[in-house]
């Protein structure tokens, strides 16, 4: 079974563009044989008025439940298993991990939230507080997902690499990528961005660790005899005033299909928000970002 994946779980707000994250999803079930598990939850707490109006929950419930069976109409293919629809009262970003757990998700899909005045740092509160609190990865879709994959970009910090993110690109690119007929190569980028001022011996250093994380992944990866794939991988460095900034434009002069990225949380601010680069690249990408919360990278190391 491709990649491991046997049950996705989708994150729908049922806002526009959400179709295309469903749609997405019901793209990579049908690829990986994986059965679909739809959740929409909203939290009460805007709503005080909803808490003295007879029959209110209940009519949003059925209300919210007909708009999802239709979004499922809509987006999903018959041949994909759809095997639970949830329309629930809770604080969404809970509600999602809770039922990442009862299902056995091995993947949770989600949109990507709209910018909010605070700060463009935020993902959003609860796309955020899910990767901070997952152990599986959390694809992040500003739009859909083209398919097959056919370049994949894995930024990497060569001072703290973040294995499982590498691993995962190149399960996902040989997985998903385009098949040994092909006549280009599905590619893995592993990337790491350096300040222009970086010395050639610090420079040397650093592409040594990129070669040798890159040799060890690829060594790692699971054969896949029934379905074999072309794939290729480098490793690149490149010069840019930020980590965020460099990712977002190599993934855009790239014309990434993916970026595969590794979080972590830094400042007094921690619980809230997640690691700036992360936030920033998937706040500002223009393809799909796969984020590895620190729970699947700190169970690996």
């Amino acid at each position: 079974m491709a990649l491991g994946i046997e049950s996705i779980l989708i994150g729908t707000d049922l806002t526009t563009g959400s179709d295309s994250v469903v749609r997405s999803a019901a793209a990579i079930a049908a690829l990986t044989d994986a059965e679909l598990h739809v959740l929409h939850a909203f939290d009460l707490q805007p709503y005080p008025e909803a808490a003295t109006v007879p029959g209110t929950f209940q009519d949003r419930i059925d209300t919210t439940r007909r708009a999802v069976r239709e979004q499922i109409r809509r987006a999903v293919p018959s041949s994909v298993r759809v095997a639970s629809v949830e329309v629930v009262i809770y604080v969404p970003y809970r509600a999602l991990l809770e039922r990442a757990i009862e299902t056995s998700s091995d993947l949770l899909v989600l949109g990507r939230t709209r910018k909010r005045p605070l700060t463009d740092r935020l993902l959003g509160s609860t796309t955020d507080q899910v990767v901070r609190n997952a152990t599986v990865p959390c694809l992040i879709l500003p739009d859909g997902i083209d398919l097959p994959l056919r370049r994949v970009i894995a930024p990497l910090d060569p001072a703290q690499p973040i294995r499982p993110a590498l691993d995962l690109a190149l399960q996902w690119a040989s997985s998903l990528g385009v098949g040994e007929n092909a006549p280009q190569p599905t590619e893995v980028h592993v990337l790491s961005v350096l300040t222009p001022n970086t010395t050639d011996a610090v420079r040397r250093r650093i592409a040594s660790t990129l070669e040798r994380e890159l040799a060890q992944a690829f060594e790692a990866l699971p054969g896949q005899p029934e379905r074999p794939r072309k794939l290729e991988a480098k490793h690149v460095l490149i010069d840019a005033p930020t980590p965020a900034e460099g990712i977002l434009d190599y993934a855009n002069r790239e014309a990434a299909s993916m970026i595969v990225l590794g979080t972590r949380g830094r400042g007094a601010i921690q619980r809230v928000i997640l690691g700036s680069v992360a936030a920033e690249v998937a706040r500002g990408a223009t393809c799909p970002v796969m984020l590895v919360p620190p729970g699947m990278w700190h169970s690996a190391r």
